[in-house]
């Protein structure tokens, strides 16, 4: 989910986007402008904290298609 602060409790800077992870501990991670958008933060939390979650994740970014509607209720 977005959320609107980070993990210190603060807004960022301009262009920061702070997801909130519903698995565990229920950790803030930032993406910030200098990122690009990139997921490399995300998808390292979720291998690191995550390993099912992060081969469901491998799984469907190779997959080469959007996934089924039946893919996406079992995930």
């Amino acid at each position: 989910d977005v959320v609107q602060l980070n993990a210190a409790g603060q807004a960022g800077d301009l262009g920061d986007k702070h997801y909130k992870c519903y698995l565990g501990n229920r950790k803030v991670l930032t993406i910030t402008r200098t990122m690009k958008s990139s997921l490399n933060g995300l998808v390292r939390h979720l291998k690191m904290h995550f390993p099912p979650m992060y081969r469901l994740y491998l799984i469907l970014k190779s997959h080469g298609t959007p996934p089924t509607e039946d893919e996406l209720k079992m995930a």
